[in-house]
Parts: C-alpha cells; structure tokens; sequence
C-alpha cells in the first residue's frame, strides 16, 4: 500500500502540470496548420516538416524572422505532430484545463515605456507579448501585443492573460 501512495505522489503532480492540449487541427491552404490549445486560443501557420531522420514542427516567425512562439516540451511537440498526422484524438471537451501561465523573463525596451516579456503556457509553450504604457488625455493606457499568429478564442481568457502580463511587468513599465 505504501508503494501505491509513493506512486501516486510522483504521478499526480506530474499530470497537473499536462493540461495545454490539443483540441482542433485544421490544415489551411498553404499546407500549413492551424492548432487550436484548449479551445482557448489557437496558432496558425505551423509546419510539420518531415525530413530523413523524422518529422519535426516548424513555428511561424514575425514579419522580419523573429521568433516569438515556441514549443518547449516534447511532450507538447508530440501531441502535435500526433494530432497532425492523425494519430491522436483531438477532442478535449471534459479534459482540458486553463495552461498555468508564467512569466519566463521580461526586460524595459531602452528608453521606452515598453516591455518585452516571454510567457510560459504549462511550461511547454512559450509565447513573447509586448506590453506598453502610454498617456492619452490624463489617462494611462496599458496595451499588451501578442504574435500575429497567435489569436485568442476566450475573451475571458484573453483577459486573464493580458491582467497577469500587467500586473507582473507593472513595475518595469512604470519605471
């Protein structure tokens, strides 16, 4: 019975933090993908690239070539490919829960009230936003930017994440 409650002890912590799923695949015109996360938001123009030593998954860059989007987890990278290629179900109406954001660093863009901060969705996707401050009239505006290919389908969520961005890169942009 002890190594049975061991085992659960290890186990479950490990499957809090496997939330960020895979809920829709849809090819677009390009040959590219669009995968949907949780029904929460979605990431277009993504490749699956297949080469001599296997397949691997291409994420799209910004205009100029930066990268802002990246899987971090093999975990993630195989639920994709899987969900591509057809191997996987992707329907997660009862399993899927809100990703655990964290903030992986954020830096003031010099002499700007601007900050550039790379968010973690479950530790396996990571995403760069800009956020900024400016006056308008007598008020302050606080905007948070996201990558062009990363859109959001909650606006509740959408919401959630830009509040956590600001209220955890407040300090640097007020400064």
């Amino acid at each position: 019975m002890t190594k049975l409650f061991a085992f659960l002890l290890l186990f479950l912590p490990a499957c809090a933090f496997a939330s960020l799923e895979v809920s829709q695949v849809q090819k677009q015109q390009d040959g590219d993908y669009k995968i949907t996360f949780c029904k929460l938001f979605k990431i277009e123009n993504i490749a699956l690239n297949k080469n001599s030593f296997g397949s691997f998954l291409e994420m799209p860059r910004e205009l100029g070539g930066y990268k802002n989007l990246a899987i971090t987890s093999k975990e993630l990278d195989l639920k994709i490919k899987n969900a591509i290629e057809g191997l996987a179900k992707t329907d997660t109406k009862n399993t899927c829960q809100k990703p655990i954001l964290k903030i992986v660093s954020a830096r003031k863009i010099k002499e700007s009230s601007s900050v550039l901060c790379q968010i973690s969705f479950d530790d396996s996707l990571d995403i760069i936003v800009f956020a900024s401050k400016y006056k308008k009239g007598q008020k302050e505006i606080y905007r948070v930017s996201y990558p062009q290919d990363f859109k959001y389908l909650d606006k509740k969520y959408k919401a959630e994440v830009r509040t956590f961005v600001l209220k955890n890169t407040k300090v640097l942009l007020d400064n």
